[in-house]
């Protein structure tokens, strides 16, 4: 038997830098990856970079 109770992580910020992005989750974990992983954002202007939206 098993005790462990299941979350779905919860997002509670997203960020773009220069040459990453990085979202922070509500447990306190940050994950991030290389734009050069994604042609689109590796190619994005900043202000493109900064228009983003979390769904």
């Amino acid at each position: 038997m098993s005790t462990a109770v299941r979350t779905d992580p919860c997002i509670q910020e997203g960020r773009v830098t220069e040459d990453e992005i990085i979202v922070y989750l509500a447990d306190g974990r940050v994950v991030s990856a290389p734009l050069a992983w994604s042609w689109r954002l590796s190619e994005a202007a900043p202000a493109q970079r900064a228009n983003f939206r979390l769904s």
